[in-house]
């Protein structure tokens, strides 16, 4: 098996949506190659350091000859689309001549937002092996698209393989500048791909954040409305509908740790909803059925900004999304309100259920609310204490929202027997939580003191956390 190295060109990892999944992505291709040449474009090399810090086979380039700026001048502008594409090809071929000084003759091309499976690595290499055999220049491998939790394919093949064998560093330089990248996408794809040699998760960011590419790229225009993100999705449903196709195989781990992170709000799930193959309902939708159905959640003070009114769903909405396909649970449920804005994201993901004992009597109100929406006919409804509804769930629980007694019994209860319900990587967010003190928020901070779990935040009187996998 002859020896690989990638050639990475990245820009800063905590922004312009590369902060979603580029760890997940990156990790895959240390484990695949013997050894990565991370190429920085900008003087930014924010979230580089926790990447570095887990592989050793890594070497990290960066210098103002990298960036697309000059030292201390914003990265957020690239005056000219030619420095766009230019600094990309620039700094890969880079990291090609080091890999290449450091003695390897075959190198890969990649993304961070790209992911090797780990069932892929064998055929990689046994792929990478006859590629080297034939002295070949370069080498078209099969590139897969996972828009949340499916797989697409084989969607495109590009000139990602480069065989450096018998050339010096005056002839790479002179040819790979002049390189073609062809992504020639349904032309000439046999039927009998079944390898899956490499994952691109690009659709895995938030259409705002895609949207933003126009303000780096001002003069950048390309066909159909580029950075026009309605008429962008157009052409990416329209690509998908006449090539793509539903791959059977299952997401490995790397392709299942991308999926645990994706949120509902990512183009993703846009595309995959405008193809029919999503039950997740829109967020503005949910929010107008919060809304009818008097959520206390959502703010209607006279002085609270429009933009503001909603975030407190906006953010339930998320981490009931963000959580893994199971079981989702709401302990003090009042009308519903929150129940039918978050369950809109877990819809053919498990059973939804909602626990209460109603001693402030609006179960009729509930139930009036749920039976509005066919969509959540299907809930299972629990009348008791929520402190014994765990004993009457079977299995574990992927999402839990406690907004149940907020006396000192209450959540102190609540808190002793819902934590160990919960599944590794799943979700336990509570109602009316503060810092300042209050008993839920004592009762939740002893909690963490003593069973430390991954902290996703707060919004508004809402906190969340994920339980260690």
């Amino acid at each position: 098996m002859g020896k690989v190295a990638i050639s990475l060109a990245i820009g800063p990892l905590h922004k312009w949506g590369y902060q979603h999944v580029c760890q997940e992505c990156m990790a895959s291709q240390a484990e695949f190659a013997d050894h990565i040449y991370v190429v920085q474009s900008t003087e930014d090399s924010t979230g580089v350091e926790e990447f570095l810090s887990k592989y050793s086979n890594v070497t990290f380039i960066s210098n103002p000859s990298t960036w697309h700026h000059r030292p201390g001048e914003t990265d957020e502008i690239l005056t000219t689309s030619k420095k766009m594409t230019g600094f990309h090809m620039h700094n890969l071929i880079k990291g090609r001549l080091a890999a290449f000084r450091d003695g390897y003759k075959i190198v890969l091309s990649t993304h961070n937002n790209w992911y090797i499976p780990r069932r892929g690595i064998g055929p990689l290499h046994d792929y990478i092996d006859k590629f080297q055999a034939t002295s070949a220049l370069t080498g078209r491998m099969w590139r897969f698209v996972q828009l949340n939790d499916t797989l697409f394919g084989p969607g495109a093949r590009g000139d990602f393989l480069c065989n450096l064998a018998g050339m010096d560093e005056a002839g790479i330089q002179a040819y790979y500048p002049r390189l073609k990248w062809e992504r020639a996408l349904g032309r000439n794809v046999p039927d009998n791909i079944n390898d899956v040699h490499i994952v691109d998760c690009m659709f895995e960011l938030y259409p705002e954040e895609f949207g933003a590419m126009q303000e780096r790229f001002p003069d950048y225009h390309t066909p159909k409305g580029a950075w026009d993100w309605p008429k962008y999705l157009e052409y990416r449903v329209s690509r998908f509908k006449r090539f793509a196709k539903i791959e059977s195989i299952p997401l490995d781990y790397w392709g299942q740790r991308i999926a645990d992170k994706s949120q509902p709000g990512f183009a993703s799930h846009y595309i995959l909803r405008e193809l029919g193959l999503s039950k997740t309902i829109g967020i503005d939708v949910v929010i107008r059925r919060a809304i009818d159905c008097n959520s206390m959640l959502y703010n209607r003070k006279r002085k609270c900004p429009e933009a503001k009114r909603a975030i407190q769903l906006r953010f339930l909405y998320e981490l009931a999304g963000q959580a893994p396909d199971g079981t989702a649970v709401e302990c003090g449920v009042y009308h519903g309100g929150s129940f039918v804005c978050w369950s809109g994201t877990r819809l053919g993901r498990g059973p939804l259920i909602a626990v209460d004992n109603w001693a402030d009597k609006n179960r009729d109100a509930f139930m009036a609310n749920l039976k509005r929406y066919p969509d959540l006919r299907g809930t299972t409804i629990l009348e008791m204490e929520t402190c014994e509804a765990p004993a009457a769930i079977e299995g574990q629980v992927a999402f839990c929202f406690i907004d149940a007694g907020h006396y000192e019994t209450g959540i102190a209860r609540d808190i002793l027997v819902w934590p160990n319900k919960i599944m590794p990587g799943g979700i336990l967010a509570f109602h009316d939580y503060s810092s300042k003190g209050g008993v839920v928020g004592r009762c939740v901070d002893e909690w963490q003191k003593r069973d430390k779990w991954e902290s996703l935040g707060a919004v508004g009187t809402i906190i969340a956390f994920r339980k260690p996998r």
